[in-house]
């Protein structure tokens, strides 16, 4: 089985709204391991614009659209944590 084209690619998305999420789904897409930060204080304001999957409006369709194949993380924005977070995870080992 042939690999992903980005399967050794890690990306870190602070992105919000729509081209940055959209180009980094593409990414992840074509095999980057996708790893998007949120604030802990301030949501990404596609969690809340309809479309919604559900009845109670708790998911967006355009939210889940932009950020599948992605890991996310909710931290507080002090950068120390940020700069913590993404330096254990730079430093694991790729998967092969």
């Amino acid at each position: 089985m042939v690999s992903p084209l980005l399967s050794n690619m890690k990306i870190l998305d602070f992105t919000a709204l729509l081209p940055g999420p959209y180009a980094t789904m593409v990414l992840a897409d074509l095999g980057a391991e996708a790893l998007r930060i949120e604030s802990s204080k301030c949501f990404d304001p596609m969690r809340v614009m309809p479309p919604f999957i559900d009845e109670k409006g708790s998911l967006s369709c355009g939210h889940a659209y932009l950020n599948r194949n992605k890991k996310t993380i909710a931290l507080d924005p002090n950068l120390k944590h940020i700069i913590t977070e993404t330096r254990r995870w730079e430093n694991e080992e790729p998967h092969y």
